[in-house]
């Protein structure tokens, strides 16, 4: 066939015209990269560029300037449309431009160079970085909450029984730390230096509960190290977890004097720092969680809003505005982090194989991909890769 016969009538969004000369540009984006003293570059292929049409096309007749008009509105209209290209048939583009020459020598046409870019798929879209949202919002707190303290802790001109009792409440509040550390049942370099670092704390005591600014950051730096002991965050969390409700388990203070009354809001004050930093450690540990399913990240979220709450609630109670605002702050930022993280999850189900089979079958049967053997035997704690047990319910990624 030749190319006579394969020609088409031009138009655009269906207005017809008559064309002169087309040509078109086609090639991928490049990216040169010269380095002094070397002849070579460096070429880095972009991707393909995108391919425009660039037309010279005319209407004539009686009615050229209702044709003229057609045609400009056409080039004018918001969106892609259907191009039909002389020699290339039916392309999907955006008109970049249009412009129009009309002469008096040339009576009753008018003569169009028209501009094309061939129309893209799906839009880029914008997806804000909630994990890094997250762990911004876990710095700032923990900064809140060391500044919020060192307004709030006070032995200045108080007895010597308060600085004794903020002596042993500083001296719970790192046992309790230690412990949470001890949870994490880490070895090594780590846990001696973190070991180290708490014991040198606790010796420091005396000093400290005289300098508040101090002792918060020092509190701070104990949550964090013993965050830092193990690789895997997930295991950071139930230990962290630990440290939220200490200040709710030391005994009340009893008494209206000045100095009870100063006792009681420094116990209240290092019970809101110990929740409000081990709350930004939580923070910032989920923010390097690996999701693995829809479900999994349900039960994280609801768990840790639960005892964000129960802190945040409790701040809210006492009319403790500062703190309410430190913990849900972090609330919202772990929500939004894990929600926007796990909503695209595949999702668990459950699976019986009726006999006794190979993990390689089964992940073939379910997702015609035995790779995905190793993921169904460390999910269900199968022993033995080759025997995995007929009648006994598993738990399954879907392949979404």
């Amino acid at each position: 066939m030749s190319w006579r016969e394969e020609f088409r009538a031009g138009s655009f969004r269906g207005v017809p015209f008559k064309w002169a000369d087309a040509s078109s540009e086609f090639g991928r984006r490049q990216a040169v990269s010269e380095y002094p003293q070397r002849d070579q570059p460096f070429v880095e292929d972009l991707g393909r560029r995108a391919r425009t049409f660039s037309l010279d096309v005319f209407v004539l007749g009686d009615d050229y300037r209702a044709r003229r008009d057609a045609l400009i509105n056409a080039a004018e209209t918001a969106g892609p449309g259907i191009l039909v290209h002389p020699t290339r048939g039916q392309i999907s583009v955006c008109c970049l431009g249009c412009r129009v020459r009309e002469s008096t020598d040339d009576g009753g046409i008018a003569y169009f160079s028209l501009e094309f870019v061939e129309a893209g798929g799906i839009a880029p879209t914008v997806t804000e970085d909630t994990a890094a949202s997250a762990a911004a919002s876990a710095q700032a707190a923990k900064e809140s909450a060391i500044s919020v303290f060192a307004r709030r802790w006070s032995l200045a001109g108080q007895p010597g029984f308060v600085q004794v009792a903020g002596e042993s409440l500083v001296a719970s509040a790192i046992d309790q730390i230690a412990a949470a550390g001890d949870r994490m049942n880490a070895a090594g370099d780590a846990l001696f230096t973190v070991t180290r670092k708490i014991a040198t704390t606790r010796a420091g005591i005396a000093s400290l509960v005289r300098s508040p600014l101090s002792l918060a950051s020092a509190i701070s730096g104990l949550v964090a190290e013993v965050a830092s002991l193990v690789e895997d965050p997930l295991a950071a969390l139930s230990p962290l977890l630990t440290l939220l409700p200490w200040g709710r388990n030391q005994p009340p203070v009893i008494g209206m004097t000045p100095a009870r009354l100063a006792q009681a809001g420094n116990q209240l004050a290092l019970s809101r720092l110990v929740a409000t930093v081990a709350a930004s450690e939580i923070t910032l540990a989920v923010t390097d969680v690996s999701l693995a399913s829809y479900q999994e990240a349900v039960a994280l979220r609801d768990r840790l809003q639960d005892a964000f709450d129960a802190v945040a609630t409790e701040a809210a109670d006492a009319g403790d505005d500062e703190v309410w605002r430190i913990v849900e702050t972090l609330r919202v930022a772990v929500v939004r982090d894990i929600t926007a993280r796990g909503g695209s999850l595949a999702r668990l189900y459950a699976y019986t194989p009726a006999a006794t089979e190979p993990a390689l079958v089964i992940a073939y049967r379910l997702h015609g991909d035995a790779a995905r053997a190793a993921e169904i035997v460390a999910r269900n704690g199968v022993r033995h890769p080759s025997f995995v047990p007929g009648g006994q319910a598993l738990e399954v990624l879907t392949d979404g």
